[in-house]
């Protein structure tokens, strides 16, 4: 028998289809040559054929057990497990075949496929890469290739895919579609616009393309885009797709009711097929567009289907555990917030639009709601956030529409807000419901209230009507009415943006005996000096709006910054910060143990060691400005690095006077601090606000401070001596001190003896690693005073140091100053500290693991130990972060402590979806650490998110376990 002979035979009869006689034949040929590999790879392709797994897995496993090198069986094992969704042992197997040298394109990308599913994107980029290398017009390829730069989020690359392929196949429609989602994410709208008319020559008939091309027009002209969705609906009735953007075009416009309607189509043409969290998106925006038309109960239903979904349950359970026993202070208005939506979803839980009683169950749940509403509005006045206060009241009044007590609130945000012909109004019609009930006093004071208005508005006369209407009523308004126990003081003149320019203006030349640069950094000469415009008029009645700065929620400035930092998507919903080549060795001296390194004996740097990817700025401008030329030459981070230089320097103001935003309780912090000058300016570099700029910002106008604004402050304290200022916003908190505190302590003390100073002005002193780190700087405890406790101050001298950079943002000097301070007494001891450590947020009131338990499980299969930072001392914290090798969690304070890490140390950041921010992602990369972050679950009903969270700052975290364990394995290894 020729076995060459029947092995050809048996191939053809495979390749021919006739499965039975190749399986015949080889059966024949094992009988005569049992160790025949080739027989037993067509025997398996056979079976495989004809869906029969086990025998053809047989056949393959004898083909390697006589051949183990065989790399074309190891491919169609590979093949095999692919069809039964093993892809750790498919995957096993394609690599194999690899590595011998297998050139098959088809093996290439169903690896790249196995690694695109499980989100290994840098493996699957350079799989179809390869794919196409071997078969350089191979199409599948291309698409994979495309979608995992897009989930990389590289989409330029991304896009000169999609042009390649749309070269080689000219009328692949899939391509267009690709390239269009693409240039959209690159905000490339009139390109992708221009790309789907291509596309829709090639097939006019498209509902999907319509649908993809009504995207396009969406944002700048909603009208021909809800035209081209019905263009789509009328070519494809069932197109899921279609209907729902049609309806977000509605909302744009507002046509509410229609926009339901065709949200209840997405819903119905989903049908039961499709679970209820799967339209938990849908139902947010019916419940939207009904509440925006007053339609609450309508709403509730839609609420009522999300209220079990995972995320709102892990909310709950959270909530009710921060309430405790219910005895707080009910004039806390937070916590009055927060029992009004425990309240409200339990009560919308219970809720049963088939019950006779449901009339009276939404009733109770519409109550509920109306609470949360003028209690977080409440809120939102105490936080002087007054538009969104009056916004909160009007929504209460859709609820409640006669309620004479959100009528009142309502008319004090419209004042506040400088909205006074509104407020009018509304206190007019508060004026119609009170005298209907005939309540003398609750009219009296609303006849006071609009005098007061009409006397701002210098309408003498009717204001003095309205002030003998109050006297005429003979009753006694409430202290609180009459006066608040602030006083009157003499608005500012306007604002100086640099100091020095104000100090020039009398001292002359002489100025640097009341302005003391202090050199921290070397200034790269492509930077030059902006000339200022000091001092600036502030008118607040034409103060212009048009760029208003969103502070550190713009989302052009976030934007630009996730850029510079270059995330890479390393697998679903993990991401990886980009490790730089160099980096200063004088910051990097390790921690464990202590290096040597030390300062210059003035306690500042020694100006060696920086490297060209951290050149540092200097003094002598008011603000950097960089020229065309200079743009050109920089790239990434080391931009961003210089663009985020402040000029650092100690301003003495004689007579100078501060006012600083007390802290009233844990979610009311320091959120303005303002310097003033004895002639009445603002000096805007000494003073600062939320929101906060993002480094790069250029809308950013201290004119919009709040100061500008306010007609009345606390009594003056007048203090003797010479009085530091050192408070920066939301100093209470442990991340805040430690970078933007305690390195404007550093800027004091290298241009001033300390000494010198009578009183050093900070936040609070009430925390042990405030008093702890004070006293390692030597800032003796009698020489402390609390801008809580007194916010509003007049020195004979004011000593203000300039903050040491954008808010939250270390420069490499404060890192080093931290390090080389706070450093010194870490123990060699390491059995005392784990090398894989947790940090939980149980104790803190936002922010928090939905699913910590979990979390935790996970974690301790992989060693780790879970630790709380704020239980320890501050010189134990530095010692584990220095010892720790892994570090895992949620963003918060607790990652301050990564300032005392060693190079290479490995992070694991966890975000929620809607608050990501960078302030510890620039810490690692001037430290040199491999630094991760995980995103968690969206919870896309926002309307109902809404009402949970106040801002995105606070909202809780639901890990994905899936991904935390993928990527702890990938670390582990």
């Amino acid at each position: 028998m020729k076995i060459e002979k029947h092995l050809r035979l048996a191939k053809s009869y495979l390749t021919e289809g006739q499965l039975s006689q190749a399986i015949k034949t080889c059966q024949e040929i094992l009988e005569v040559q049992p160790n025949s590999a080739d027989a037993y790879r067509i025997l398996g392709e056979s079976y495989d054929a004809e869906n029969n797994f086990e025998q053809a897995m047989y056949a393959y496993a004898k083909a390697l057990e006589i051949k183990p090198k065989y790399a074309e069986v190891h491919a169609f094992l590979g093949q095999l497990y692919r069809r039964k969704k093993w892809l750790n042992e498919a995957a096993s197997q394609y690599q194999k075949a690899i590595d011998l040298g297998l050139k098959w394109p088809t093996v290439y990308y169903n690896l790249g496929n196995i690694f695109y599913q499980v989100r290994y994107l840098e493996s699957a980029v350079k799989l179809y890469k390869d794919a196409i290398i071997i078969k350089p017009n191979y199409v599948k390829a291309y698409f994979g290739l495309g979608k995992a730069l897009e989930l990389q989020k590289n989409y330029q690359a991304a896009v000169d895919v999609y042009e390649k392929l749309i070269k080689i196949k000219p009328k692949l429609l899939e391509a267009y579609n690709r390239l269009g989602a693409v240039l959209l994410n690159l905000n490339l709208t009139e390109k992708a616009t221009e790309v789907y008319r291509q596309a829709l020559v090639l097939k006019p008939d498209s509902g999907s393309l319509y649908n993809n091309f009504g995207f396009t027009l969406l944002n700048k002209n909603p009208m021909e885009a809800i035209a081209v969705y019905h263009r789509a609906i009328e070519l494809e009735p069932n197109l899921i797709k279609a209907h729902y953007n049609l309806g977000k075009a509605l909302q744009i416009i507002g046509e509410h009711e229609l926009a339901v309607k065709s949200f209840e189509e997405v819903i119905r043409l989903k049908g039961e097929k499709d679970a209820e969290q799967d339209n938990v998106l849908v139902y947010g925006d019916c419940t939207f567009s009904l509440m925006a038309i007053g339609k609450i109960k309508s709403a509730l239903v839609y609420l009522k289907n999300v209220v079990t979904h995972q995320f709102v349950e892990g909310y709950c359970r959270i909530l009710e555990e921060s309430l405790g026993d219910g005895k707080q202070v009910v004039s806390d208005e937070m916590y009055l917030t927060k029992v009004a939506r425990f309240n409200f979803f339990q009560e919308l839980e219970k809720l049963d639009c088939d019950s006779e009683s449901y009339q009276q169950q939404s009733e109770k749940v519409g109550q509920f709601l109306w609470e949360y509403y003028v209690n977080f509005g409440n809120v939102l006045m105490e936080n002087e956030f007054y538009e969104g206060a009056s916004d909160f009241y009007q929504r209460a009044l859709q609820i409640k529409p006669s309620s004479s007590e959100v009528y009142w609130l309502l008319g004090n945000s419209l004042v506040k807000e400088g909205r006074l012909n509104s407020a009018i109004i509304n206190y007019h019609i508060l004026l119609q419901i009170l005298l209907s009930e005939n309540m003398v006093d609750e009219t009296a004071r609303v006849y006071f209230k609009l005098g007061k208005i009409l006397e701002k508005q210098r309408k003498w006369e009717e204001a003095i009507d309205y002030f003998g209407k109050v006297l005429s009523a003979k009753v006694q308004l409430a202290p609180s009415i009459l006066n608040n126990g602030f006083q009157t003081y003499q608005k500012l003149e306007g604002l100086y943006l640099s100091t020095k320019d104000w100090i020039k203006k009398f001292d002359g030349e002489s100025y640097q005996g009341r302005f003391i640069e202090v050199k921290l950094e070397n200034l790269p000469t492509e930077y030059i000096e902006e000339v200022s415009k000091s001092p600036i008029q502030v008118d607040v009645e034409d103060r212009q709006k048009n760029l208003e700065c969103l502070g550190l929620n713009c989302f052009e400035c976030l934007r630009q910054i996730y850029q510079w930092f270059e995330p890479e998507s390393f697998a679903q919903g993990i991401y990886r910060i980009g490790i730089r080549d160099k980096f200063g060795e004088d910051i990097l001296s390790p921690l464990t143990p202590l290096g040597k390194g030390g300062t210059d004996g003035k306690g500042g740097t020694d100006g060696k060691g920086e490297t060209e990817s951290l050149n540092l700025l200097g003094k002598g401008r008011t603000k950097e400005v960089l020229t065309k030329d200079a743009k050109d030459d920089i790239s990434g981070f080391s931009y961003f690095q210089k663009l985020s230089q402040n000029p650092t320097f100690i301003a003495i103001v004689q007579s100078g006077r501060a006012w600083i935003m007390p802290k009233k309780n844990y979610w009311r912090l320091c959120h303005g601090i303002a310097v003033m000058t004895p002639d009445n300016y603002l000096l805007a570099d000494l003073s600062r606000e939320y929101p906060s700029p993002l480094p790069g910002c250029t809308k950013h106008d201290p004119s919009q401070y709040h100061i500008f604004d306010y007609e009345e402050l606390p009594p003056l304290e007048k203090i003797d001596g010479k009085v530091a200022i050192l408070s920066v916003l939301s100093g209470s908190i442990y991340f805040h001190w430690m970078v933007d505190l305690l390195p404007r302590i550093e800027i004091l003390r290298l241009g001033i003896n300390l000494e010198e100073i009578d009183w050093f002005v900070v936040n609070s002193y009430k925390h042990p690693f405030q008093r702890e780190t004070l006293k390692s700087l030597g800032i003796k405890e009698e020489k402390i005073l609390e801008s809580d406790r007194y916010s509003y101050i007049q020195a004979e001298e004011l000593v203000v140091p300039s903050y040491p950079s954008y808010l939250g943002w270390l420069q490499p000097w404060g890192l080093k100053f931290l390090r080389e301070v706070f450093g010194k007494s870490i123990t060699n001891n390491q059995s005392n500290f784990s090398e894989r450590i947790y940090i939980g947020r149980g104790n803190a009131k936002y922010r928090r693991i939905m699913n910590e338990e979990g979390v935790v499980k996970i974690l301790e299969e992989f060693g780790f130990t879970c630790v709380a930072p704020e239980s320890m001392s501050l010189e134990n914290q530095i010692a584990t972060f220095a010892h720790a090798k892994i570090i895992v969690a949620p963003h918060g304070s607790g990652l301050t402590n990564i300032v005392f890490c060693n190079p290479g140390t490995k992070v694991i950041e966890l975000f929620s979806p809607h608050y990501l921010r960078y302030y510890y992602w620039h810490i690692s990369q001037l430290l040199g650490l491999d630094h991760y972050f995980l995103i968690g679950e969206t919870f896309s009903c926002y309307p109902m998110r809404n009402i949970m969270y106040e801002s995105s700052l606070v909202e809780d975290i639901l890990v994905n376990l899936d991904s935390l364990n993928q990527i702890l394995k990938v670390i582990d290894n």
